[in-house]
Order: C-alpha cells, then structure tokens, then sequence
C-alpha cells in the first residue's frame, strides 16, 4: 500500500491573519508558517519543501536574494511571490511566478496546485 504524503509547502508571511496556511492546509498540504525571511532561512532544507511562498512585505530584494539563494543551492526548489498587485520584476529573475492575492481562495490554492505539480 502506497503511503501518500502531502505536499509541503513553506509559507513566509508577515500576516499569519490571512490564514493562507489554513487554506492550503484544508485543501491538503502540510505547511510551515514563518513569518521573517530569517525565521524562513533556519526552516529551509534543499528538497523539504515542493514549494516555497513568499509574501515580501516591501522587500522584494531580499525575496529575490533568498530565491537565488535557495535556488543555488536546490536548483529545483520551486519559488512563488505573493502580492496584494503584480509586481514588476525583471523576466530573467529568480522566482517561478507571482501570485496576486485577491478574494478567491480557489484561484489561490489553484495556482500552488500548478506550482508544486
């Protein structure tokens, strides 16, 4: 018998009260909550998580720097920003995609699904 595992997900986030963790968790992932990019850099292993998501909270540049970062060392890691609006980063940049946040948790867990298929 096959054990199936859920996908995990490493969520960064200065505002836990959105409670996207307890939307993926609901539609099957396990899910760590940081809420520093710090915090978030202790928690991270190459091949841990099928998906890092981070809300950079102004600072895109370290967002950046933590996705190539990650990415040097796990060049499969995938990386997904989210946003309250698009975000204008260079195409050639690190992360996988950027994630709009708007009141549709179905689009939300939709787009993670595609990530960490």
């Amino acid at each position: 018998m096959k054990i199936e595992t859920k996908p995990k997900i490493l969520l960064i986030t200065h505002r836990p009260d959105q409670l996207y963790d307890r939307v993926l968790q609901a539609n099957g992932y396990q899910v760590d909550l940081a809420n520093t990019l710090e915090s978030a850099e202790q928690l991270w292993q190459p091949g841990k998580y099928q998906l890092l998501l981070v809300e950079p909270n102004g600072n895109i540049r370290e967002a950046l720097h933590f996705c190539s970062e990650t990415k040097k060392t796990d060049p499969a890691q995938r990386f997904a920003l989210m946003a309250p609006r698009p975000l204008d980063i260079p195409r050639n940049s690190c992360p996988d995609d950027v994630i709009v946040l708007e009141y549709n948790p179905e689009a939300f867990v939709q787009r993670v699904t595609e990530l960490v298929s």
